[in-house]
């Protein structure tokens, strides 16, 4: 009974049907079926380029450096971080092993060891739960800001293009430019290029 009362409230969404239908398509230019089973060729390595793949058409792989970048942030955000572990570093701890202190340990060592940038994968939203209690991307945020001198930067494109839940950490005395989709972290002091 819950079921058809959850469906009663669903809207049918005609956008993509009208999109389809004001077009003309050329039917006869597809060559028909014979009517013989695809065949799916499913291995290990090709469902993986598959998945980098879709990994590298909704990340921005900015700035491209030697190093990779460190990635912190809420967990929704992260599954295709992981997948591209040549550009990116990621904390990954099983749920049962993961305490606080050493989620805490992380985050100062992105501090000790001065990473130029960092990348934050969250949105405001994500940072406060349901009781108004800081969230643990929030905590981390907390050390990073006081204690080791970094601010956030929201990813804009030249096309205008916002990430929503993009962000870039970088320290203080430094800046971030964006030059023809390209990200470059200058020195505010020497004007220097620095390169990671």
């Amino acid at each position: 009974m819950l079921v058809l009362y959850y469906y009663m409230f669903v809207k049918k969404d005609r956008s993509i049907n009208k999109v389809v239908k004001n077009r003309k398509c050329n039917w006869q230019s597809l060559k028909k079926s014979r009517g013989k089973p695809f065949k799916f060729n499913n291995s290990s390595k090709e469902r993986q380029l598959s998945i980098n793949t879709t990994s590298k058409l909704n990340v921005p792989l900015l700035p491209k450096g030697k190093r990779r970048q460190p990635v912190i942030g809420t967990y929704k955000y992260l599954l295709p971080y992981f997948t591209l572990n040549k550009y990116f570093k990621v904390l990954a701890l099983e749920k049962r092993g993961w305490t606080l202190q050493e989620n805490v340990d992380f985050i100062h060592s992105l501090g000790i060891t001065n990473e130029p940038i960092i990348r934050l994968l969250t949105t405001p939203d994500s940072l406060v739960d349901k009781e108004n209690n800081y969230r643990v991307t929030a905590m981390e945020l907390c050390i990073l800001f006081y204690k080791y001198g970094y601010e956030l930067y929201q990813l804009k494109t030249k096309k205008n293009e916002y990430f929503s839940n993009i962000y870039f950490m970088i320290k203080k005395n430094n800046k971030l430019v964006v030059n023809k989709e390209q990200l470059t972290l200058i020195n505010k002091n020497s004007k220097k290029i620095i390169n990671f």
